[in-house]
């Protein structure tokens, strides 16, 4: 198996999704995995097609670019009619802080990794102003965001072994990371600004 592994450094708040939310003080919670933060890998998948799938509009493939779409060669596509669905050559794993950063955390008793996850979260409020300057009832609204903190997502070659055709699918990736500007939710409103990489080492 050939693996890179994604990074992901957030540059701004930035809010993964929602676990529900808490009453009249939040509206959306951010999701979690054992307390601490994720982006789950089929969100990853998503935004990662579409910027490839923008880089071959834009022609930004070179001559290793296989018969097809790279877009589809990478994460698949769904059946059409009369045919089957296609799977993807690419397996995307949940970003996710680092090893050592996480196993740290959660050795930590329970008041000590509350402490550090309230460090890592914050709540943010807006609410929606009619054209007198006064707020509109009911439009209070509160979303709770990550700080900006990097996390790693593993990402698999998983067609058949061929080191040559990895590296180019990986190439046609990493040439196409930089359409990405964003991740998670509200990021066409200024959440979630991200760099990503992507690198052979976590």
């Amino acid at each position: 198996m050939i693996r890179r592994f994604l990074h992901c450094c957030f540059l701004s708040y930035w809010h993964p999704g929602t676990g529900g939310g808490l009453g009249a003080w939040l509206d959306a919670r951010v999701r979690t995995m054992d307390g601490l933060p994720v982006v789950p890998g089929r969100t990853l998948k998503g935004v990662l097609r579409d910027a490839v799938d923008r880089a071959e509009r834009l022609g930004w493939q070179d001559d290793t670019a296989p018969d097809g779409r790279w877009a589809d060669r990478l994460f698949g596509h769904p059946a059409t009619a009369g045919g089957p669905s296609i799977p993807g050559l690419l397996r995307i794993g949940s970003a996710e802080l680092d090893t050592a950063t996480r196993s740290a955390v959660l050795a930590l008793n329970d008041d000590e990794k509350q402490a550090v996850l309230r460090g890592m979260r914050a709540a943010l409020h807006q609410t929606a102003i009619d054209q007198t300057g006064v707020a509109k009832e009911g439009s209070l609204r509160g979303i709770e965001v990550y700080v900006p903190m990097p996390l790693t997502a593993p990402i698999d070659w998983i067609g058949e072994d061929d080191e040559h055709a990895a590296t180019a699918a990986f190439a046609m990736l990493a040439r196409s990371l930089p359409l990405v500007e964003g991740l998670g939710a509200h990021r066409t409103r200024g959440l979630g600004r991200v760099a990503l990489t992507l690198e052979d080492r976590p």
